[in-house]
């Protein structure tokens, strides 16, 4: 009697596992890639986030660099990216187009694509102000090139977790 019911036991374990479950492989890769680029003016431009009463002359000079930073995850499957970039922000109506214009130029879905800023009132902001500037003429070509970089980066990576003390 008590082989009768290890093999219905073991029948029924084999039948949970092969009745149609979803099953995930082992040999799925999930791969990341990351970039970053220099988008310092080396030009003086108007601050992100000053309004005429607080700031109303252009920048004289740079303290430190300012950049894009995109990091592309890929499953074979899916394909995601996160670009941040230190400014204080785009105006409201830019965030779409320039997601459309990444997605466009690399494939990754207008969806999967997070856009954010670092919200840095020590940086440039791509508005009327500086629509004629070398560096706002050329900083969604860098936003693109920097998608581009990360997903030429792509390599298997690993997940972890774990907790610690400091």
């Amino acid at each position: 009697m008590r082989k009768i019911k290890i093999h219905i036991f073991i029948i029924a374990v084999l039948s949970l596992n092969f009745s149609g479950s979803v099953v995930f492989s082992q040999r799925t890769v999930l791969k990341a890639g990351i970039a970053k680029t220099d988008i310092t003016p080396i030009e003086n431009l108007y601050m992100g986030g000053y309004d005429e009463n607080c700031r109303s002359d252009p920048s004289n000079g740079s303290f430190g660099n300012i950049y894009i930073r995109a990091l592309v995850f890929d499953d074979s499957i899916t394909r995601v990216a996160f670009v941040e970039v230190d400014i204080v922000s785009f105006p409201q109506d830019n965030y779409v187009p320039i997601r459309q214009l990444i997605s466009s130029k690399t494939g990754i879905p207008f969806e999967n694509i997070l856009l954010g800023c670092t919200h840095n009132h020590a940086a440039p902001y791509p508005d009327e102000k500086n629509i004629k500037s070398d560096w706002s003429k050329q900083l969604n070509n860098k936003l693109v090139l920097t998608v581009k970089k990360a997903v030429a980066d792509l390599e298997p990576i690993k997940i972890g977790g774990g907790t610690g003390r400091s």
